[in-house]
């Protein structure tokens, strides 16, 4: 049967709950339960709005010129639609901390030549940090923070392990990239977003035409023990501009007081550009 749009956010919802029932299994430890999964997950993900690939659709140019980072990969599914948009002279970094995922998301793309995956979670620092895996979906894999552990509680926080960090300053250093050769990165963390800017300071004040895509979740910044208005205001810091991209490719300003009011209870993908 084929859905209408109106049945995505329904679908997505049985999928997610087929994921952690099958998941509990052991099932999606074989290929081929796991590659079906996976499909039907990038199916979902082509059938939606998906606000990434409005924008790649309707304003390919922010993403031209430039490597593009994407930062919390999943299994590949941003991926593949940045891959439609880069330069063939440059490269897509993808950083995503989780090793199931990772274990997917390097299986898609190791014979291109042009993503570069990185088994990373990205922060602040360089250094080890604790990463909390969801075994009820694997689009919500968080850092493990004090706060973040207090509200799950022992029980839950079982499935947490060590991973490495790193800051996007000293990783384009390392990689012998400069700050004004990056056009475009991609940030969706579950909460985390906040120390993501921070660590890339350097990189933010030297590339006055960078652009971004941000997931802005208040309910999962709180989770981890952040200040949505800290965010907001650091982003203000960087001099960028807040703004939405509506289904039709319309990029809409925003302000900090409708973000942080009731009407935008739930994530929101916000675009910053400089100079607008």
């Amino acid at each position: 049967m084929l859905l209408k749009k109106t049945d995505t956010k329904l679908w997505l919802y049985y999928l997610v709950e087929a994921y952690s029932l099958v998941n509990k299994t052991g099932l999606l430890r074989s290929g081929f339960a796991r590659s079906l999964f996976e499909n039907l997950y990038f199916f979902y993900k082509n059938l939606a709005k998906d606000p990434l690939k409005t924008l790649v659709k309707h304003h390919p140019a922010l993403l031209r010129n430039g490597h593009i980072l994407d930062i919390g990969s999943n299994i590949g599914y941003t991926v593949a639609v940045l891959e439609s948009a880069i330069d063939s002279d440059f490269k897509i970094f993808a950083f995503e901390p989780d090793k199931t995922n990772f274990k997917s998301l390097s299986a898609r793309y190791e014979k291109k030549d042009r993503i570069s995956c990185q088994q990373l979670a990205v922060g602040s620092r360089n250094e080890e940090i604790t990463l909390w895996h969801n075994k009820d979906s694997h689009a919500d894999h968080r850092i493990l923070t004090s706060e973040l552990s207090s509200l799950l509680g022992s029980g839950d926080t079982a499935t947490s392990y060590k991973v490495s960090c790193v800051n996007i300053d000293s990783f384009l250093e390392k990689h012998s990239i400069q700050p004004q050769d990056i056009s475009f990165i991609k940030i969706d963390v579950q909460g985390f977003e906040i120390n993501v800017i921070k660590g890339m300071t350097n990189t933010l004040r030297n590339n006055p035409n960078i652009s971004i895509m941000i997931e802005f979740d208040k309910n999962a910044l709180i989770d981890l023990g952040f200040d949505p208005k800290e965010l907001l205001n650091l982003i203000a810091e960087h001099e960028f501009s807040l703004a939405q991209i509506s289904s039709t490719g319309a990029i809409t300003p925003v302000t900090q007081e409708d973000l942080l009011s009731e009407r935008y209870s739930c994530h929101t993908d916000l675009i910053l550009r400089k100079n607008q």
